[in-house]
This record gives structure tokens, C-alpha cells and sequence, in this order.
């Protein structure tokens, strides 16, 4: 899907990867190391984030979920099994339980 991902640079390292088209108007962000880049949360999983992250970086890639709503997104989006996950993150999140 082409244009479904907005593109903002912090800086020199890091990037907001948006989704405005859609209502929850996701934000992940993809932060470059000097040898290795983290995607924090991998989004809706309507369009490829992974094609867009090989835009923004040359480095190998992992992606973590979001800690702060309890799941990680390999959970959700198929897109992100083309990520390693971050090590120890996803043994690390507890499951929490949305009432």
C-alpha cells in the first residue's frame, strides 16, 4: 500500500513511522545505533513497516513491542516476523488483561 506511512525525523538517528490514514493513527519509532537499529512497535499491520524500515537504515533490525499497553506487536501484525525480536523483551512484558 503505497503512501500509508508518514516519515518524521527526530534527528539525525531517530524517525517517527506514523499510520494517520488510519483512526488509531499509530506511531512506532526506529532508533539507529552505530551498529544496530530498534523498531518500537511494529504497527497495525495493514501495510509493511519492514519495507519502509530498509528506507531508513542499513543496520540489522529488531523489534520490540510496545511495554506500556501489555502485549508485544508480533502478537498482532504479521508484517513483524520479518524482525528479530529485541533480545529478552518479549520474556520480559508480563500478558495484562484489559477489563
Amino acid at each position: 500500500m503505497d503512501n500509508w506511512f508518514t516519515i518524521d525525523k527526530l534527528d539525525h538517528e531517530t524517525y517517527i513511522i506514523s499510520e494517520y490514514r488510519h483512526w488509531e493513527e499509530t506511531h512506532c519509532y526506529l532508533l539507529n545505533g552505530s551498529e544496530k537499529s530498534l523498531l518500537i512497535d511494529t504497527g497495525l499491520g495493514i501495510a509493511n513497516i519492514y519495507d519502509e524500515v530498509q528506507k531508513l537504515t542499513d543496520r540489522p533490525t529488531a523489534a520490540a513491542g510496545a511495554p506500556f499497553i501489555g502485549y508485544t506487536a508480533r502478537d498482532l501484525n504479521p508484517h513483524d516476523r520479518s524482525f528479530p525480536t529485541a533480545e529478552g523483551r518479549r520474556e520480559a512484558l508480563p500478558r495484562q488483561r484489559h477489563i
